[in-house]
């Protein structure tokens, strides 16, 4: 397992070996190889917007009260 996946070297050892601890511990939630994810059948959805165009706007910092 541990050949088929590349670590930063400039990392610790010590953070080496963490990770590799927790790689092992949840190895059910990863995968490996493309081969192991198989058939996604996940549904689609929608959201409706009851006919209103998408409203788009500009990409800018949102002020004081917009983020609260």
């Amino acid at each position: 397992m541990k050949s088929k996946i590349s670590v930063d070297p400039s990392l610790d050892p010590m953070k080496v070996d963490q990770l590799w601890q927790l790689l092992e511990q949840f190895s059910d939630v990863f995968i490996w190889h493309k081969s192991e994810l198989g058939c996604c059948k996940i549904w689609e959805h929608t959201v409706d917007t009851q006919g209103f165009p998408p409203c788009r706007t500009m990409l800018n910092k949102l002020s004081f009260w917009e983020e609260t």
